[in-house]
């Protein structure tokens, strides 16, 4: 008996399962995600014929029927770029970075790239403002670089750690600025920029704000060392003086 009703139970299984091979299809495989839209930093010539050629290009191809192939965050680049080299339109460059940044973030809010971009023409427009004008340009440039320290914290060899840095180095007490976290923020880019001169320029004057002149002198020493190699960047050149005035001011603390 029980011999017979395995056996029916056994045919039924079959008959099912043949049933369900016969009419059932496999599901579809899920899609990929697609890829983030691009979002990354200009690295061509920085001259001003390049960069207006640049912008140029890259409205036209964001502006085109193929606006995706655009990327909004190397075009904010480009502005951010063309505001240092013509203070005269400097106040629409910072803008139209602003602008092109959002368009970015409004793709991916994930986008580092785009927050710090964001950050450092907001902090452009701080400089130009002062900082008890820009109170509010100094909440959104902290809000940007913080998340740009989240999501890419080795961007532009520490970028986002140093903007902060700086952030807390420059502003007064009153308004936040903590030397130990300026400190915290550019020990941090240099170990994503280590060969990078801005990240230990930075740190020295840190340190020395800080009474650590000893390490405010490796700092400079290592400045000096990198910038060598650097004799025609014009941010060098227009930064000598800084590096001879920071060096007369230790040497005056250690002797």
């Amino acid at each position: 008996m029980i011999h017979l009703i395995w056996r029916s139970g056994a045919a039924i299984v079959m008959m099912a399962g043949m049933v369900l091979a016969a009419g059932w299809t496999p599901p579809p495989a899920e899609a990929a995600e697609p890829p983030p839209p691009p979002c990354h930093m200009y690295r061509g010539d920085v001259s001003l014929k390049a960069l207006q050629a640049q912008e140029n290009r890259m409205k036209k191809r964001l502006n085109g029927s193929d606006a995706s192939s655009g990327d909004p965050c190397e075009l904010a680049h480009v502005y951010y770029k063309l505001a240092r080299l013509v203070p005269a339109q400097q106040d629409r460059f910072l803008s139209e970075c602003i602008v092109q940044t959002q368009a970015a973030l409004a793709q991916n809010t994930r986008a580092g790239t785009a927050y710090f971009l964001q950050g450092l023409c907001l902090g452009r427009q701080g400089e130009v403002l002062g900082i008890w004008k820009s109170l509010t340009i100094i909440k959104s440039f902290r809000r940007n670089m913080e998340m740009a320290v989240k999501i890419s914290p080795g961007l532009d060899r520490g970028g986002p750690h140093r903007a902060l840095g700086r952030l807390y180095f420059k502003l007064p007490g009153l308004l936040g600025g903590d030397v130990k976290k300026s400190i915290h923020h550019l020990r941090k880019a240099v170990g994503y920029g280590p060969d990078y001169w801005e990240n230990h320029f930075f740190l020295a004057e840190s340190y020395y704000e800080d009474d650590q002149y000893l390490k405010a002198k490796s700092e400079l020493e290592k400045t000096l060392e990198i910038c060598k190699n650097l004799k025609n960047d014009p941010d060098v050149k227009a930064s000598r003086v800084d590096f001879q005035k920071l060096r007369k001011s230790i040497d005056q603390k250690i002797h």
